[in-house]
């Protein structure tokens, strides 16, 4: 897997449901979603609207979504981000839990070392 797409889902995605919020966005590009209509769009998920607006900023902070008017669209500010997203959808629906693996890695290679430090070996 590129190096490109692993660091933009620990830079990018916080949270499985930051990632599927993501995709909803990105299924229907062109539409402006609510809070509240994105909120009811994870239907699974018990997300606030505060938290779903959590993950927004962070998606704005990204470069990934426009905010117009109390509404949210997909603007990615780089061709790049199209290709991510592709490979991010790719791999919610092909390969779950690597994405999830991904997701919850720690973010910094000392605190990983860390955490190997505590592993124990057969």
């Amino acid at each position: 897997m590129p190096g490109d797409v692993r660091g933009f889902i620990q830079d990018c995605i916080p949270h499985v449901d930051a990632a599927e919020l993501l995709l909803i966005l990105t299924r229907d590009k062109g539409r402006a979603f609510s809070v509240r209509e994105l909120t009811c769009e994870l239907k699974h998920s018990d997300l606030s609207e505060a938290a779903v607006e959590k993950y927004l900023a962070t998606f704005m902070e990204c470069g990934l979504i426009a905010r117009e008017h109390g509404t949210y669209r997909l603007a990615p500010v780089t061709p790049e981000y199209d290709d991510i997203l592709t490979e991010l959808g790719r791999l919610y629906n092909e390969q779950p839990v690597t994405l999830v693996r991904m997701i919850y890695a720690p973010k910094d290679d000392r605190l990983r070392a860390f955490a190997d430090a505590f592993k124990i070996k057969k």
